[in-house]
């Protein structure tokens, strides 16, 4: 096979097993290089944040492994960019948490990965959850609680169900999914308030930030106008239930004050 002249085709060549991809970069360090895969990045992620995007990132020249080679890549020459490039960097970093989000042992965390698998017993007790939530049977204080209890305890049922119920809100609050929710108020409400009770941390959080992120970006994306305009509202929403804290993140609130 032909040495691959450019990104595109190094990624589709180490995709299919015939170079490493890691190698090409070795052989093309350079900060215009760096700057091609952020651009790169930057426009493969926006897809994510497209109400009409079905798909995912995983099907597309990007995996997980490469998507970690490409931003570790780009990390090296982050001192040497733009303001503007770096903060396509930071978001680029958000999304890839995710989508492609492990624990420090390498297991699945809580992400939206359609194959994450889950017992039948816990999977119904959630849904038992979010029906009794959405049907208004419990409240959002109700959730919240229930969720500090559930982090709080070691058994791995417990763990397991909190992880569950949060892969599935996250999922009922990827706007690339189902735009137009019924519920989706009560869903910003209620991913805004496990925010703000510090129920939701980590690279976890660093998640539903950027989820926040992408709604709220929502009404310049060019969209239809109906999709965008609910999206920028549960993008509101949430921030409503979480805005009074003083450092959620220091990139999140960076991110937001350059919206336009």
């Amino acid at each position: 096979m032909q040495h691959p002249s450019n990104l595109e085709s190094a990624l589709l060549a180490a995709k299919r097993g015939y170079c490493s991809l890691e190698s090409w970069l070795k052989e093309h360090e350079s900060l215009e290089c760096a700057s091609k895969a952020l651009r790169f990045l930057s426009n493969a992620y926006k897809q994510l944040s497209d109400p009409t995007f079905k798909g995912r990132i995983e099907d597309s020249l990007l995996s997980e492994v490469s998507s970690k080679i490409l931003i570790a890549f780009i990390d090296k020459y982050a001192g040497l960019m733009t303001p503007e490039e770096n903060r396509s960097l930071r978001t680029v970093r958000s999304i890839a948490s995710w989508n492609f989000v492990t624990s420090e042992d390498g297991a699945s965390s809580f992400t939206a990965d359609p194959t994450l698998n889950f017992s039948s017993d816990v999977e119904n007790e959630v849904k038992v959850y979010f029906n009794n939530f959405y049907k208004r049977i419990i409240s959002v204080d109700d959730i919240v609680n229930m969720m500090k209890a559930l982090k709080n305890v070691s058994d791995a049922k417990s763990l397991n169900i909190f992880n569950c119920f949060i892969h599935h809100l996250y999922k009922e609050c990827k706007f690339s999914r189902k735009p137009l929710k019924t519920h989706s108020h009560m869903s910003a409400v209620l991913l805004g308030s496990l925010i703000n009770h510090n129920v939701i941390t980590g690279q976890d959080l660093i998640a539903a930030l950027q989820l926040v992120l992408n709604a709220l970006q929502a009404r310049s994306s060019g969209k239809d106008p109906t999709v965008s305009l609910k999206m920028f509202m549960f993008g509101l929403e949430s921030l409503r239930q979480f805005a009074s804290k003083p450092q959620p993140s220091v990139e999140f609130y960076s991110e937001l004050f350059f919206l336009e």
